[in-house]
């Protein structure tokens, strides 16, 4: 499972603490240019760590880990992401 909850709920204290050691300040600019997320409601886009914990939570994965093609089709299973890479190693 992924090291923290999709949803984050700790008080004032244990947030800070939480950032500290485990996060660094999110550079959404920069990972917008490289989102390739066509889901256009999503209030993630450009938040990844967001992102990540959002889809783990499904037992899916993010859009970036999916060529253009596949990611349109909106299938962010982990059987999908072997399906497609399975003979590309």
């Amino acid at each position: 499972m992924f090291p923290f909850p999709a949803r984050l709920s700790y008080n004032n204290k244990e947030e800070s603490l939480y950032r500290e050691c485990f996060m660094r300040e999110c550079n959404s600019k920069k990972n917008l240019a490289h989102c390739n997320c066509s889901w256009e409601p999503c209030s993630r886009k450009g938040i990844c760590c967001e992102c990540l914990a959002y889809h783990w939570s499904h037992k899916e994965l993010p859009a970036c880990l999916f060529p253009d093609g596949v990611e349109k089709t909106y299938d962010r299973s982990l059987r999908m992401f072997i399906q497609t890479y399975k003979d590309k190693v």
